[in-house]
C-alpha cells in the first residue's frame, strides 16, 4: 500500500485500493492531480480550471515504466508510465510519491485481474 493514502473523498463502499495526489518537483504535493487504483482500473484526474479524467482497465496495461531522477530519489518521487496494448488507448503518465510502492501496488492488482492471461513487462528507467 502507498503511505499517502487519501482517505477523504473516498467513501468506505468504494473499490479504491489507494488514492494519491500527484507530485511536483522536489516532492511537493500537486492538489490538482489525483491518481486512484481500483480493483479493475486506474483512474487519473488532472486539471485546475477544467478537469480531465481517464479510466484505464488493468487488462489493457502491457507494461509499467518507472522513471526516477537523482532529485526524485532524494525526495522520494518519480514518474510511472502505464504502457497500454493498442494505439486506441493512450499511455498514462503519473508523477507520484514513492513510485516503487505505487508500481508494486499496480503490479499486484494486474496479477489479480489477469493471473494467467497476457503478461506485462516492468521497465525501470532512471534518468541521471
Amino acid at each position: 500500500m502507498v503511505e499517502d493514502i487519501k482517505s477523504e473523498g473516498v467513501d468506505s463502499m468504494s473499490s479504491a485500493l489507494w488514492t494519491q495526489n500527484g507530485v511536483l518537483p522536489f516532492g511537493i504535493k500537486d492538489p490538482f492531480s489525483v491518481y486512484t487504483l481500483e480493483f479493475r482500473r486506474v483512474r487519473t484526474t488532472v486539471g485546475v480550471f477544467s478537469k480531465k479524467t481517464v479510466d484505464l482497465d488493468l487488462k489493457k496495461i502491457s507494461g509499467i515504466e518507472m522513471r526516477q531522477s537523482v532529485l526524485g530519489r532524494l525526495f522520494h518521487y518519480g514518474t510511472i508510465v502505464l504502457v497500454t496494448w493498442g494505439k486506441d488507448v493512450p499511455d498514462i503518465t503519473m508523477t507520484v510519491k514513492n513510485p516503487e510502492r505505487v508500481r508494486r501496488s499496480i503490479t499486484n492488482a494486474i496479477e489479480k485481474v489477469q493471473p494467467h492471461g497476457k503478461s506485462y513487462q516492468y521497465r525501470n528507467k532512471r534518468r541521471n
